[in-house]
């Protein structure tokens, strides 16, 4: 039977270069300062998986900015060895690997020890408005331009097959390209001509150093997504520019540092949510156009079969399954597993230094520590509980060729992840958790609660307890009363809700997305939160997207109002200024939080003082954080 997505797996050209298939792994900055043979097996790892081209995370060209964040730069011959290395081990399957080279992020790196950011012009910092950027001078800007013919030379004969220039998301090159932020009145500002002068000079300068049968790729935001940035419209007449001025293809993406929910597109944000931007440039130009952007199996087929860009580019969902393409190759879609789009792993960890985590795949960029094999001596294993935690720690345990059982006190497993409606992406990883599992050969027992004394679990060899979180028990008189119900029932049985006028008590991300969810169908949404925001607990990538939503549903928060108690009319909370008032509601939504259940978790340790507790019962709050606590414990077992 022929496979629907073999339109991705034709092959396809950027200049005088062949790719195997139209899937490319995006740049993803994993802010290590070298390149280490753990960051050499991640990219190896997802050629492996059947990438036609992986695009190295970005590089610098120069030391030019000192308040840069540590990065490998390209500036002198040392690192070839590694850059040699990487292309052999990436080449080994097909694919071909591009070095993605920039010169800096200009205005949207913090201060250092007094020393200002540099930009095009003399404009705030991003991070301190206080502080004003030192523009380049002339001659920085020409030896910056200099600079990236010995890098792109560098990757040319470490064997790198194409080089891309970063000059998207309002970095420096960015910088110049943009009215926005270019205030310069000489060569180098002013005239359309003058702000393309800079990424014009970087793109002779690259073809100088690879030479002319070399692929050039040129990364440029379409659309910065803010008020004051750069529109679509001019964006199409710097494609037209850069095509003449010899890229051989744009890599079209949005947003910049004002919408930073676009440069790691959240899950509120949809599928392929900047494909109808790279299309529109794609009508306007003869070179080939890539795009990434929350693109699913099907946006993916649909876009490349439809002719609307010639490559889809994945970062995060490869970074979750570097498998991807060859599961599609096979005609298994269902196999694969899905990104959360969560950020609150991978682009997180990138922010805090930590390096490249995933919420779903514990083994990215870790794929030699964590590897493991069939063991020589199954165990018969308890899972307590079918929640992300427990379904990761039996699917890495059985995997691992152990006999497994999970018991699972409601009727259904998934626990948060049961919350199917709330987004695609959620429900998408269950099926695949179900999918697995079942593969496996899992023994999986529903609707039976089980307790320390229990009978079931004298014959195991392991317990792993998984058994999640209740609602954070409150002080609040009415709580309990009918008008009340739980999030996850809010979710999970939509009927409960009665009423126009709805209340959810409590602002953080599950509060928030109950009422996101809530309010598109149409009804009043208020949130009571006693912090001074909502979604404190959310990260700040996300949180640009939930305001975004909360203001389109005209959700109105009340932050800074403490719940006090609960009344047939509605929520009574003592406001800011101490005054006690009556929010009307006829449904109320508790979303106050979960705590461990610790008595609960207290007498199981003294049955079996050897059980590993994960996932919620321990504190973890993060769908991310229980899959990642599962994988622990199910790799843990020898």
């Amino acid at each position: 039977m022929q496979n629907k997505y073999d339109p991705l797996f034709r092959t396809g050209r950027i200049g005088c270069m062949e790719l195997k298939n139209r899937v490319v792994m995006a740049s993803l900055n994993t802010f290590h300062e070298y390149l280490s043979p753990e960051l050499i097996d991640f990219y190896t790892e997802r050629a492996r998986g059947g990438a036609g081209m992986i695009v190295m995370g970005s590089r610098f060209t120069m030391r030019l900015d000192p308040n840069a964040p540590g990065l490998m730069y390209l500036d002198s011959d040392r690192c070839i060895p590694m850059l040699y290395e990487l292309a052999d081990a990436v080449h080994a399957y097909g694919a071909k690997i591009c070095a993605s080279i920039g010169c800096g992020f200009g205005r949207n790196v913090p201060p250092n020890n007094g020393s200002p950011p540099v930009s095009a012009s003399a404009l705030p910092a991003a991070y301190d408005p206080n502080t004003i950027c030192r523009p380049l001078s002339v001659y920085e800007i020409q030896c910056t331009a200099d600079s990236f013919a010995e890098a792109a030379e560098r990757c040319r004969r470490a064997g790198f097959d194409a080089i891309e220039i970063q000059a998207d998301k309002g970095d420096l090159i960015d910088q110049f390209m943009s009215a926005a932020w270019n205030r310069r009145a000489d060569g180098y500002g002013g005239s359309f001509e003058n702000r393309m002068r800079f990424p014009k000079e970087i793109l002779e300068s690259v073809r100088k150093g690879v030479g002319g049968d070399f692929p050039v790729l040129f990364r440029m935001a379409a659309d910065h997504k803010i008020t004051e940035g750069r529109g679509l419209k001019e964006s199409v007449a710097i494609a037209k520019y850069l095509e003449e001025a010899g890229a051989d293809a744009l890599d079209i993406d949005a947003g910049c540092y004002g919408s930073v929910d676009w440069l790691f597109p959240t899950r509120y944000l949809g599928d392929a949510c900047t494909l109808d931007l790279a299309a529109a440039v794609k009508k306007q130009i003869t070179v080939p156009v890539l795009n990434a952007g929350n693109h699913t199996p099907d946006t993916a087929l649909d876009a490349v079969q439809s002719g609307d860009i010639d490559f889809v580019m994945l970062g995060r969902p490869l970074v979750a399954d570097p498998q991807w393409p060859n599961r599609l190759m096979e005609g298994k879609p269902e196999e694969i597993r899905p990104c959360l789009r969560c950020n609150e792993f991978c682009v997180k960890g990138m922010y805090s230094k930590r390096g490249l985590v995933c919420g779903v795949n514990a083994q990215a960029a870790r794929e030699r520590r964590f590897a493991y094999a069939k063991t020589n001596a199954p165990k018969r294993v308890a899972v307590v509980g079918g929640g992300p935690a427990g379904l990761e720690a039996a699917r890495v345990a059985a995997d691992k060729g152990h006999e497994v059982t999970v018991f699972e006190k409601k009727e259904r497993i998934g626990g948060q992840l049961a919350l199917a409606p709330l987004f695609q992406t959620q429900s998408a990883l269950l099926a695949w958790f179900g999918l697995q599992l079942k593969k496996k050969h899992v023994d999986i027992k529903l609707k039976t609660e089980i307790a320390p004394e229990s009978e079931e679990l004298k014959d195991f060899d392991e317990i792993i307890i998984a058994v999640g979180a209740r609602h954070r028990p409150l002080p609040i008189p009415g709580l309990d009363g009918e008008k009340v119900i739980g999030v996850y029932d809010a979710h999970l049985t939509p009927s409960k809700i009665k009423g126009d006028r709805i209340v959810i008590l409590g602002g953080g991300i599950s509060g928030v997305d109950a009422a996101i969810r809530v309010s598109a169908g149409g009804k009043q949404v208020t949130i009571m939160e006693q912090q001074p925001v909502v979604a404190a607990d959310a990260f700040f990538v996300n949180r640009v997207s939930i305001y975004d939503r909360m203001a389109r549903h005209k959700i109105a928060p009340l932050c800074e109002h403490r719940i006090v108690s609960v009344t047939d009319g509605g929520a009574v909370a003592v406001n800011r200024e101490a005054r006690e008032v009556l929010i009307e509601g006829d449904t109320l939504i508790n979303a106050l939080g979960m705590l461990p259940d610790e008595e609960f978790v207290h007498s199981f340790k003294m049955k079996y003082p050897n059980a590993r507790l994960i996932g919620g019962c321990t504190g973890a709050r993060k769908t991310g954080d229980a899959i990642r606590n599962g994988f622990f414990a199910g790799y843990s077992i020898p």
